[in-house]
């Protein structure tokens, strides 16, 4: 009978070998859940996680921002948009009143019927103009135009973000009103003098106000007289000031609101830059490491196998 003892060179291998198997094992779970594991030998850094927890929080206030301002942004394009659509349906509007000054009779009929479809079409651009129950081109019947502020920008700064706003006087840019037909620039009445000297009175969209303009409402019949065509487009004039104004009223808002939300998406992409990198290169890390243990766990099966050799070639030579 042989007895067969282990060297201390085995042992050694055998204790090593275990070692790097255990430290095999606990790689793959850091790299592909990207968290420090404590051990009882060394306790890694937090300084890693604080880093994207912080950045975490900053992206979550960001994203808040861009939310706020988004939702600006639309109200105020839908305006931009309501005002470049009724500029250019006005203007139409007085094409057909200047072509009506070289009309017969009988054709001042059929521009008026052009006339009446355009302001409908008028105001239904207009009454579609808002966005999130807001509408900075009409007044219903219990409204006023006045002041109204939207957000701006959001900074996370502290416990407390800081919200900045900015304020868009609707009286500047409000085209019909239900209520008080004064308060619209397409309701209201506008006077004035001919060339000739005539006055006259004339608004664009009436019948809708709770209370009425004075003045008549702008449209042909076959008996219409030529000073009263030149007060009409002398009116109309004076309302594609108005909308020059509105337009940029409306544009300077946008304007704002968009150098805010193009600020607020770069701080966003700096933040997602600098959370991939640290994730990067937490896994690149692992991988080397991984990569060095798995080295190290070939080293050690070889010792292994060369510690043992040694007794097992005793034991054939005793037998």
């Amino acid at each position: 009978m042989t007895n067969m003892g282990i060297s201390a060179a085995t042992a050694s291998a055998l204790s090593l070998l275990n070692g790097v198997n255990r430290v095999q094992q606990r790689a793959p779970v850091r790299g592909a859940t990207a968290k420090k594991i404590t051990t009882a030998v060394a306790a890694d850094t937090s300084g890693y996680w604080s880093a994207t927890g912080a950045l975490g929080a900053e992206r979550l206030s960001l994203a808040s921002a861009e939310d706020a301002t988004a939702l600006s942004a639309a109200l105020a394009d839908s305006a931009a948009i309501g005002i470049e659509t009724a500029r250019a349906v006005v203007e139409q509007i007085r094409k057909r009143l200047i072509q009506a000054q070289a009309e017969s009779a009988e054709n001042k009929g059929r521009l008026d019927s052009e006339i009446e479809r355009l302001k409908a079409q008028l105001s239904a651009v207009i009454a579609k103009a808002g966005f999130g129950g807001q509408n900075w081109l009409k007044t219903e019947t219990h409204e006023k135009p006045g002041v109204r502020s939207i957000i701006a920008a959001v900074e996370p700064t502290g416990d407390r973000p800081l919200v900045r706003t900015i304020e868009v006087d609707t009286s500047r840019t409000n085209l019909i009103a239900e209520g008080n037909a004064e308060d619209g620039l397409l309701t209201r009445s506008y006077t004035g003098r001919t060339r000739a000297g005539t006055g006259f009175d004339y608004h664009l969209i009436g019948g809708i106000s709770e209370i009425p303009t004075s003045g008549e409402e702008i449209g042909l019949d076959r008996n219409t007289r030529l000073d009263e065509l030149e007060g009409m487009i002398r009116a109309i004039d004076a309302m594609l000031g108005g909308l020059t104004t509105a337009r940029t009223v409306v544009g300077s808002a946008a304007a704002r609101v968009e150098t805010s939300a193009s600020f607020t998406q770069i701080l966003d992409s700096m933040d997602d830059s600098g959370i991939g990198r640290l994730v990067n290169s937490d896994l690149q890390e692992n991988a080397v490491r991984l990569g060095a243990e798995r080295a190290r766990a070939a080293l050690k099966s070889l010792g292994f196998g060369i510690a043992n050799s040694a007794p097992r070639a005793l034991a054939n030579v005793m037998d």
